[in-house]
């Protein structure tokens, strides 16, 4: 993002952020006076990030939230993999399996049981690793 003065007089500029995340640039600070002074006109210091530092904070940013969410997806898969495993023996077991369903509970038939052990292989097998 850039931004030019078209005045030389004095006057600060101040970058805010509401809350929606939009940036704002003006000469006030934003509400309750959270603001980053940008430029001092009288001392002509700017202390404003240059666009390609800019840039590469929101690569970096973007590179973070991804490799975050590859870590939340990775752990959900785990979970559901260990799920999935702890099912798979408990329908193996010559145990009678209780089923709900639709608020009913009831116990699986044989067929039911092979039908869903079955089914807990495919999803192991295109989902989880061994």
């Amino acid at each position: 993002t850039s931004f030019s003065l078209a005045s030389t007089s004095f006057a600060e500029i101040y970058k805010w952020t509401d809350k929606k995340g939009q940036v704002h640039y003006t000469q006030n600070p934003g509400p309750g006076n959270k603001a980053d002074q940008l430029v001092d006109m009288k001392s002509q210091q700017m202390t404003r990030k240059s666009d390609s530092a800019n840039n590469a904070e929101l690569a970096q940013e973007k590179e973070r939230q991804k490799e975050k969410a590859a870590k939340n997806y990775k752990e959900k898969l785990n979970k559901f993999c260990a799920q999935q495993r702890k099912n798979l023996k408990i329908l193996g077991s010559a145990k009678p399996i209780a089923w709900e369903e639709d608020g009913e509970t009831r116990l699986l038939s044989k067929q039911e049981r092979y039908e869903k052990i079955g089914d807990i292989k495919d999803s192991l097998e295109e989902n989880c690793e061994e």
